[in-house]
């Protein structure tokens, strides 16, 4: 199990002892990124944990597993959403979101900014450097004005492109955060 503060990432076979205030995600390794082991998903869910979500929407840009999506749902978001690329993780991502009562939903595709279905007061994306410098305008487009933009999957020598490339397409208050060779930024929307 991947113990965090408030939650605990544990495959279905393990026997968990929470502590009070701590909530079980039930999910087995599987074809799809995302179990809380690696550096980048365990960072994001630090961080998830850190906010106060309740009454807010979060949207899961590349939600592989579900584990940002349905963390935020129980966490207490009014609303979470995946959204993925890759057809195959759908099943995986909604049956974990059922397994764990969470009312997190998904769809297949990429980022809207446009679209009110895409429309977020906070935004997590675990992806890689390049794909979230290419991002950075369309993520300012999907947040609500002083919304919060989640991104990891970064390589510590690569963060000052993504930083770059979100200062460029307003977002303030840039934060990093490192575990190893991987960062997580953290900014808002001004």
């Amino acid at each position: 199990p991947v113990v965090l503060h408030r939650i605990v990432v544990a495959p279905t076979h393990a026997t968990v002892t929470l502590t009070a205030g701590q909530q079980v995600i039930w999910l087995d390794p599987s074809m799809a990124f995302g179990t809380g082991h690696h550096a980048t998903t365990r960072m994001a869910l630090e961080r998830l944990e850190a906010r106060v979500l309740h009454g807010l929407r979060v949207l899961d840009v590349g939600a592989g597993s579900g584990i940002l999506a349905i963390a935020a749902a129980r966490l207490g978001a009014a609303a979470a959403h995946g959204v993925d690329t890759d057809e195959a993780t759908l099943p995986l991502a909604r049956a974990v979101a059922r397994d764990n009562g969470a009312h997190a939903t998904f769809e297949h595709g990429s980022l809207r900014p446009g679209d009110p279905a895409h429309a977020c007061d906070v935004l997590v994306a675990n992806l890689y450097a390049e794909l979230h410098v290419e991002l950075a305008s369309g993520y300012a487009r999907a947040l609500k004005p002083g919304g919060a933009l989640i991104v990891t999957g970064i390589l510590r020598e690569r963060a000052p492109k993504v930083e770059a490339a979100l200062a460029g397409a307003g977002f303030a208050r840039v934060t990093r955060f490192e575990d190893g060779a991987w960062c997580l930024l953290e900014a808002w929307r001004a």
